[in-house]
Formats: structure tokens, sequence, C-alpha cells
């Protein structure tokens, strides 16, 4: 309908009601009853003239907005399958998801491709999801992953290793989407410097190069197109780091993932996992951990995983678990980043 859009572009910070009505899609009535749930919501409020005033939420209403695009997500996808998930489960014996390529997301939506393939040949969902990602990792309420791991401790361990070497410090982003958090670490360490390696699909890989071309920051981001069920193709870094990408894979796909990443490690690399670590105890589980565990399940037949299940995962693949980093910066969701060596 218009309504958020036009709020947002307007200069006025007040409307009468005809003036939104006036230029966005739907007949009066329909327009005003809107309104009104919009005012029941919060989103508006009504003056003592009878204007609406909206709250400052409508910026991320509006088109190119964090809720914008969760909202698209959500009608588009998400609900569908929700909707449709118990004839599914009641279909499969009320078997868990586990696998990639054949769960309630294919089923429902009557595709035969994994979810980030079907993306590709939908690009109004796609750009609503690589915003929902970026938006996630930059919000004031969702801790950095620099927060949590004490990076400029690590990386003072890594300065004296290297001082007697012409080796800079590299680090790999595996499948980090545009590019956030790379930003997140080199806006936390202005000082930082190295090479810093950007790794996604090309689809992914395109969007953010005329960005990266444009950059005024010396220091070296190399955007690579990379398929993380292939081999490995930087050898030996200092840290690999996996930003929110095996909560998207059932144990057997994030095994062949981790597998290449330990192979191409040497004895000094580090793998770094940025990624929600549930209790083992349903008790302590907060509400949206919860129902994201269950969002894992619908999309990617995958799952929100706990230590124990997190220390197996990588163990099966010669990776030994060596520190669970948590921080208080956190909030109450369990973002952790868990820390890894080859066994």
């Amino acid at each position: 309908m218009n309504i958020f859009n036009f709020v947002h572009n307007s200069p006025k910070d007040e409307f009468e009601d005809w003036e939104i009505i006036s230029q966005v899609a739907g007949d009066s009535l329909l327009v005003s009853r809107i309104l009104r749930s919009l005012t029941a919501s919060g989103i508006f409020s009504v003056t003592s003239t009878g204007t609406y005033k909206p709250d400052a939420v409508i910026k991320d209403l509006a088109q190119g907005g964090y809720l914008e695009s969760r909202i698209l997500m959500n009608f588009d996808i998400h609900f569908q399958i929700y909707a449709k998930l118990p004839q599914y489960l009641n279909q499969t014996k009320y078997a868990s998801p586990s696998n990639a390529y054949a769960g309630p997301f294919q089923s429902i939506l009557n595709t035969d491709q994994h979810y980030f393939d079907w993306m590709e040949s939908h690009p109004i969902q796609l750009d609503a999801f690589n915003r929902t990602m970026q938006a996630g990792a930059m919000r004031d309420n969702s801790a950095r992953w620099t927060q949590i791991f004490p990076i400029t401790e690590k990386l003072k361990i890594f300065e004296s290793q290297m001082a007697c070497t012409d080796k800079g410090l590299q680090f790999v982003d595996i499948g980090g989407g545009i590019g956030h958090e790379i930003k997140v670490l080199l806006d936390s360490i202005p000082s930082l410097r190295g090479h810093f390696v950007l790794q996604d699909v090309s689809s992914v890989i395109q969007v953010i190069l005329p960005e990266l071309s444009r950059s005024t920051d010396i220091r070296s981001v190399q955007a690579m197109a990379y398929n993380f069920f292939e081999p490995q193709p930087v050898v030996g870094a200092d840290f690999y780091f996996l930003g929110r990408v095996l909560h998207d894979w059932p144990d057997s796909q994030a095994r062949t993932i981790l597998q290449h990443i330990r192979d191409a490690m040497d004895e000094d690399s580090v793998l770094l996992i940025h990624d929600r670590v549930l209790p083992d105890f349903a008790s302590n589980v907060h509400p949206t951990d919860a129902i994201m565990d269950l969002n894992m399940m619908i999309l990617f037949s995958s799952l929100e995983r706990t230590e124990k299940q997190f220390r197996a995962l990588l163990s099966s693949v010669g990776l030994k678990l060596v520190n669970v980093w948590r921080s208080p910066t956190a909030g109450v969701h369990r973002q952790a980043v868990l820390e890894a060596i080859r066994a």
C-alpha cells in the first residue's frame, strides 16, 4: 500500500488522514482501517488535533529497512511453511528433518532446490535475506563477534609470531555474504593490517565487488567466489571464520564444510565459529533461540546446536574445540564464538 514509504520519505512529522489516503494504494475506508490497526500497534500515535504521528520504527518498515526485509521473508516463505508444517510432519511420521535437499521447504514450496539455490532465481527474496543478515550483524542490540571473542589479545600472539617472518595476518571469512563480519573486525581494530579474504558464491560476490572498488580503506579485502563444499583454496591462514553458517546445514553437509577447512588448516591455524550455542537443558533456552531452531528446521532441515553437539561435530572431522567464548554483551540470546584447532 506504500504507507510506510510515503511517511518515511516525507519531510513532515505529522499527517492528516486524507494526506496519507491520497498518496497510498487503497480506498479511504481500507486505509483508515489499516491506520487504526497501526496506531493500536504503536506504529502511529494520534495527536490531540487528530493527526497521525509516526513512530521512529517507520524507517525500518519502509523500503530497504530491516523490518521490511523480515516481513518479506516471513510472508513469502516462513508463514507458508509453518501453515502446512503439521501436514508435512504427519506425512513423514514426525521424523525430525535432516535432508537439506528434501525437507519442509522443498515439500511445501514444491521445489527440488535447496533454499539458497531457490533464492538465486528469486531476487526480491534474496535481497531481503542479505539485508536481514547484514542488519542482524550490525544492529545495536546484537553482539558483535569481536565483543565475544578476545580478538585483540589473540592478535598480539600472532603479531609476536609474525615479527620474525614476512608473513602478514591472513583472515578468511567463509560464506561471509556481503562482508558484514569482516567490516566488524576492521571497525573494531582500525590499526589492523593483513590480508582479508571474503568468500561466498559468485552471485553474492558480484554484489559486493562495486562497494569494494569504491572503498577508501587501504586494508586489503579480497572477494573470492567459492563454494564451501569444495576444497578450501586458501591454505594455512591464521584464522578461518564461519559466521552463522553451520546452523544452515544439517550434520552431513556441516561435516563436509568443516572437513575442507580442516584440510586447509596448518598447525597454527584457528577456526572461529560465530553461532548460537544452545544450553543442554530446555529450561534455560530463550524463546527467540527456540524459534530460530525451528526456523532452521523448516528452511534447511538443520538446527541450532548445543555445545555438546558442536563438540561432537568438530571431533568427527578431526577438529578440537578448545574454547567456547561467551560474553554479557551477547545479551539474552546464546551467541558465542567457538574456537577450534586441528586435533
